[in-house]
């Protein structure tokens, strides 16, 4: 099996929607950087949450938070032409759980994280 876990911040909120039999589905998207000054790079990484753990995550993921994703990469890369005419890729990773990193809500108490998934809710 092939796992990867991703360190970084999600780039736009949630996006939870429904297949044609009822299926809850979120994604979202995940940059990751590495590198020191001046010469940094960013993977960008598009995630796919499903079942009942795309319902309880969906409201926790908005953008800018610093997240650790846990998942399984799509073996195929994403490939699309930018509007300028370069050619991009990208890489698709299906969810197993998710670590929200720190944070602290308005009232300057610590944000309460949804338990993590288990192996019985990842189609694959």
């Amino acid at each position: 099996m092939n796992t990867i876990t991703i360190a970084g911040n999600v780039g736009h909120d949630c996006e939870l929607r429904y297949t044609q039999d009822g299926k809850p589905v979120a994604s979202f998207s995940v940059a990751s950087t590495r590198g020191g000054r001046g010469k940094e790079k960013t993977v960008w990484f598009r995630c796919t949450i499903w079942n009942d753990y795309a319902e309880t995550m969906t409201p926790y993921i908005t953008r800018g938070t610093a997240i650790t994703v846990f998942g399984q990469i799509d073996m195929e890369p994403r490939v699309w032409q930018d509007k300028q005419g370069n050619y991009r890729a990208g890489i698709d990773v299906t969810v197993k759980s998710i670590r929200l990193q720190g944070g602290r809500d308005s009232g300057g108490q610590r944000e309460e994280q949804p338990a993590a998934q288990d192996d019985g809710g990842v189609p694959w």
